[in-house]
């Protein structure tokens, strides 16, 4: 596990078809009962599929298994915005 949001969850795994490491995104359990919260994950994978810019990671799939959708993207290692807005407090 990489991060923990209030909805969900990243984790760091491989893709099965090219052996690349991605990031993988998942609603937490209880995120997973509401609707809303479903069908806005659902945007967000749409949203990062029309996008198509060096700033923003590739999409690799929007999926689910076993009833629990997952948006994979690619990994970029490094640091979060997070840290870097607490480090310099803007974005140059």
């Amino acid at each position: 596990k990489l991060e923990e949001g209030a909805v969900g969850y990243v984790f760091k795994g491989e893709d099965p078809v090219d052996g690349n490491t991605v990031a993988i995104k998942v609603l937490k359990a209880n995120s997973l009962t509401s609707d809303t919260m479903r069908r806005r994950f659902l945007k967000e994978g749409r949203l990062l599929a029309a996008l198509n810019t060096p700033y923003v990671t590739r999409l690799i799939e929007v999926n689910s298994d076993q009833g629990t959708p997952y948006i994979a993207l690619e990994f970029v290692d490094g640091f979060n915005l997070s840290d870097l807005l607490k480090k310099s407090g803007s974005i140059p």
